[in-house]
């Protein structure tokens, strides 16, 4: 984390099943030895089932007048088989991308020239998380350009993390999430046929992936 820089730490199961390198209690603090120390400062409980952890890291190895970073950890339990909550993982990505703005601002560079990391963790393998990234990204694709590529978003996703998409049920969960947020961007109307036939395939197609993959 300190390596990384990273300030911002998407945790994609309960606090409690994190790996141990923070206490989700405030005013608690996690010693690594002779490594880091990380002291939780404030717990947020925010919409969608987020909570928000505000903890201070210092690091033993780093100087004296740069050993103490603040580092953003939302935690929200999210399921690997069963429909992710389109609004939930857009919640999470709101409060991802006020925290990189806020790094942005606070160090007066422009959030493209931002130099710190986001890291998205789950307890293992990758299926919920490169899930969320990609829908991360074709979120953020929309917002940017107007445009977006499912298919070109995976493709280098895969190429930069093995086993990535191996289930199609993260595809569709990833598109699933995308779709959700052209309606709160304003891109496309709820009430829009097409918009609505579409969701209800995907929602179907995540229904059927889920109980192929039950029963193998």
């Amino acid at each position: 984390m300190w390596i990384y820089n990273v300030q911002t730490v998407v945790c994609l199961v309960l606090p409690e099943e994190a790996g141990g390198y923070f206490v989700p209690k405030e005013g608690e603090t996690f010693t690594s030895f002779q490594k880091y120390q990380i002291k939780t400062i404030g717990i947020f409980d925010e919409k969608q089932g987020v909570t928000v952890y505000q903890c201070e890291l210092k690091s033993y190895k780093a100087p004296k007048k740069l050993n103490r970073r603040m580092v953003y950890i939302i935690c929200c339990d999210t399921s690997v088989g069963s429909i992710r909550s389109p609004r939930q993982q857009t919640v999470i990505m709101e409060y991802m991308w006020a925290f990189e703005e806020t790094n942005a601002i606070e160090n007066e560079v422009a959030l493209a020239d931002a130099t710190t990391t986001v890291l998205v963790h789950g307890i293992a393998g990758t299926r919920r998380c490169a899930s969320f990234v990609v829908a991360a990204v074709m979120c953020k694709q929309l917002l940017e350009t107007g445009q977006f590529s499912a298919m070109e978003t995976w493709f280098e996703m895969r190429k930069r993390r093995a086993h990535t998409c191996t289930r199609k049920h993260d595809f569709f969960s990833s598109v699933y999430t995308f779709f959700a947020f052209c309606v709160q961007s304003s891109a496309v109307s709820e009430t829009n046929e097409n918009y609505a036939k579409t969701m209800e395939i995907v929602k179907d197609l995540l229904v059927k992936k889920n109980k192929e993959e039950k029963n193998d």
